[in-house]
């Protein structure tokens, strides 16, 4: 966890780490968002037809907040948490000569900010170019939510609270190689 400033949100305005932009004027917002995984795995089964693997590890999520306003001023702050567990998995399965489907799955839990916590799913195709080596096409889904239990648990917020709380959830296309040994 890294230390984020203070953000106060009001109908009169925002502060963001001391910068106070007036609730009625423009903004421009940046949110970057980063995350990394570490997996020891253990394959389960890998017959040529099926490859099945099991993986634990802790990972790691950033979230950077920009924003700038009329005049010129900007304001920035980040969040970054450690989660672990991360428990994982991936099948694949051959389905024709060179042809394979593919299942991958993960969650990783922040015990000391319970219920937060990350998730992705990859589901695809790949086509075997050479032994160890495929090309895949993949839809994946990721998702996040990091919060404190006591928002979550009495959902109001407390006299001089910040709300330090993130979620997002993310669908897109994968087109790329994978290698194995």
């Amino acid at each position: 966890h890294q230390p984020t400033g203070r953000r106060r949100i009001h109908h009169r305005g925002i502060d963001l780490d001391g910068h106070f932009f007036p609730g009625d004027s423009r903004l421009t917002t940046k949110i970057e968002l980063r995350f990394a995984e570490l997996s020891l795995r253990y394959l389960w089964r890998n017959d040529g037809r099926v490859r099945l693997w099991f993986g634990i590890g802790p990972a790691w999520l950033s979230t950077r907040l920009s924003l700038r306003g009329e005049g010129g001023r900007r304001a920035t702050t980040r969040w970054a948490e450690v989660l672990g567990p991360s428990l994982s998995y991936s099948l694949t399965a051959r389905v024709f000569e060179r042809f394979e489907l593919f299942l991958l799955s993960a969650i990783a839990f922040a015990p000391h900010r319970f219920p937060s916590l990350t998730t992705r799913y990859r589901l695809g195709v790949g086509y075997e170019l050479a032994p160890g080596l495929s090309i895949r096409l993949a839809a994946s889904l990721r998702s996040a939510f990091l919060g404190e239990t006591r928002e979550q648990l009495t959902k109001r917020a407390r006299p001089g609270h910040d709300w330090r709380k993130i979620g997002w959830t993310s669908f897109g296309a994968e087109f790329g190689f994978a290698f194995s040994l």
